[in-house]
């Protein structure tokens, strides 16, 4: 899936809620990458930033929603669209 125009501004922090809304935990985090794992199946996402209310680059955003595997359905339900 492309990173639709939408998201193409999302923040660090807007994008950490989204994948607690999700089911992920914050499993640990050391400097500035955050590593998250979902219980329920298994998946982790790794988030790097420099500041909370930073925007990522457009390719490591693209990157992070594909180890994601979230459909557009599933930005909707977390209310990212």
């Amino acid at each position: 899936m492309r990173v639709p125009p939408e998201l193409r501004m999302i923040t660090v922090r807007e994008l950490c809620a989204a994948l607690e809304r999700d089911g992920f935990l914050l499993d640990r985090q050391r400097g500035s990458h955050r590593v998250y794992h979902n219980p329920r199946d298994g998946r982790r996402a790794v988030i790097v930033y420099r500041r909370p209310g930073d925007t990522f680059p457009l390719r490591t955003l693209q990157a992070i929603l594909d180890d994601l595997s979230w459909t557009e359905a599933d930005l909707k339900r977390l209310k990212l669209l």
